[in-house]
């Protein structure tokens, strides 16, 4: 169980960096040029400010995380 989640790490810390560049690409893209530069983020706003926490997708997302997170707790 160490070496995965010495694994599990490194694809966390790695996706985690990719997330911060892709922000700060887009901050300065936003502020430079107000359009997006690689993620058109538009449309996922407007699902989110229609979408309320009520909505089944959000349940279901919210459930899945819960139990994956269950399962790492018993994993371990």
């Amino acid at each position: 169980m160490r070496h995965a989640n010495r694994v599990l790490a490194a694809l966390l810390s790695v996706a985690l960096i990719a997330a911060g560049v892709l922000l700060i690409i887009e901050v300065i893209a936003d502020r430079v040029s107000h359009r997006p530069a690689v993620v058109d983020w538009q449309p996922a706003y407007d699902w989110a400010k229609r979408t309320t926490w009520n909505a089944g997708s959000i349940r279901v997302a919210c459930v899945v995380l819960i139990l994956l997170g269950l399962a790492l707790l018993i994993a371990e």
